[in-house]
């Protein structure tokens, strides 16, 4: 269950979108990018390297810079990471994640819970919206003392009470 799930639990509470995906970013983009572009970037770095170099108080110092020599170390320095309006508003954290999800390929079910808590039922609607014009296959699971049947007319919605009892089962 472990390898072909992705639990992501509750969004936010739990959802760190740099933590999660900023080493599966660096390593999508070396697998992604032109070799002329990385030689590019490459040539920047050792420039700013040579630059820092020839700085009059540098210069009297026996110290060396290392440039960055791999993507993954110019991305670092560069702080590739999420936008911080996306990592605190649930609706763009939530929609973040599902475009990164499907940005990378991802094909392990994507277990995220109580979604509903957070966002208003139009944008509700939008993200399942969103999630129905991917590949991913996504459950939501809503802790709730009621049923919300209504709510979630668009999902395939399975109530299961206190009690553990499925609300099939009554039906």
């Amino acid at each position: 269950m472990r390898k072909a799930s992705l639990w992501i639990g509750d969004p936010r509470l739990e959802l760190d979108l740099d933590k999660l995906f900023q080493r599966l970013i660096y390593k999508r983009m070396e697998l992604l990018i032109e070799n002329q572009r990385l030689v590019e970037l490459i040539d920047q770095s050792q420039q700013m390297a040579m630059d820092l170099l020839q700085d009059p108080f540098l210069s009297d110092l026996r110290v060396t810079v290392e440039p960055g020599g791999k993507l993954e170390q110019i991305m670092k320095y560069c702080n590739v990471h999420f936008d911080e309006a996306v990592t605190t508003e649930s609706t763009s954290k939530i929609e973040a994640l599902i475009q990164t999800l499907t940005k990378l390929g991802e094909k392990k079910l994507v277990i995220l819970t109580n979604v509903s808590h957070y966002l208003s039922a139009r944008d509700f609607f939008a993200v399942t919206e969103q999630i129905g014009d991917t590949e991913l296959q996504v459950v939501l699971i809503e802790f709730s003392k009621v049923n919300r049947r209504k709510y979630f007319e668009k999902c395939q919605y399975i109530y299961i009470d206190e009690d553990f009892v499925d609300s099939r089962e009554l039906d």
